[in-house]
Formats: C-alpha cells, structure tokens, sequence
C-alpha cells in the first residue's frame, strides 16, 4: 500500500524511495500518539498521504525559483501581447490549411485573404466570364 501510494506522489524512483523513506520515518515518529480512534490502517494511510503531501509541496518549492515583483512585471504578458500571439497563432493554423489545399483551390484562397475581389481573381486564374449568346 505504501509503495502504491509513493508511486502516486513521484514518478522518479530515486526520489520515491526517498518519499517511501519519510514516510516510515513519520509513521515511526508518529506511533506514539496513535490513540486507536481509527484502524491501523486507516491511521498509517492519513500519516504517509500527509507526509506525502508535504514532501510534493517541499520539492515544488525547490523547483520554482523565486523571483522579485520587477521581474514578474518585466516578463508578464501585457494585454497588448496577447492578442497579437492569438493573430499569429490563427495565422499559422490558417497557412497549414492553405497548403494543404488543391494548388488551384490554394490561389484562390490566398487571393481572397488578400481581398481580391472575385473578378479579378477569375482574370488572375485565366477565367474568363462566360457570355450569354
């Protein structure tokens, strides 16, 4: 049970033999005040999800680098960028859509972003307006 349950916390093997570690060393520390209110059982599952709880806080806090406000307001996103990553996100995926198309379907579309009207996308293609005779 321990082992699964150290397995849910941390994917690294290394570092789950540590988590399992902590966790019989807290249960030992902790056994003197098992008053009996609760399984055994129950009682060791709450004390090595609590102690892995804690060990998933520590570890975030030594991955995430602290950085002053300065830097946040220096880094964040302005409201000015974000729509521009949405046109160029929009207009990456559009590009990919183009050219997958037919090479005459392709013209056609490209023009029409370029808003040609259909006459002259007709003369660019070499259509020719059909006469009624």
């Amino acid at each position: 049970m321990l082992d699964r349950l150290a397995a849910g916390y941390e994917a690294d093997l290394e570092k789950r033999h540590d988590l399992r570690q902590d966790i019989h060393f807290q249960l030992w520390r902790s056994f003197e005040v098992f008053d009996g209110r609760c399984s055994l059982k129950t009682w060791t599952f709450r004390v090595a999800h609590n102690t892995a709880v804690s060990y998933v806080n520590r570890e975030r806090r030594k991955n995430v680098p602290f950085v002053s406000l300065e830097e946040i307001e220096r880094t964040a996103p302005t409201e000015d960028r974000e729509p521009d990553i949405d046109q160029q996100r929009a207009l990456q995926r559009l590009s990919g859509f183009i050219r997958q198309l037919k090479p005459l379907d392709r013209q056609i579309m490209i023009s029409y972003l370029e808003e040609m009207d259909m006459a002259t996308i007709a003369e660019i293609r070499g259509f020719r307006p059909q006469t009624s005779e």
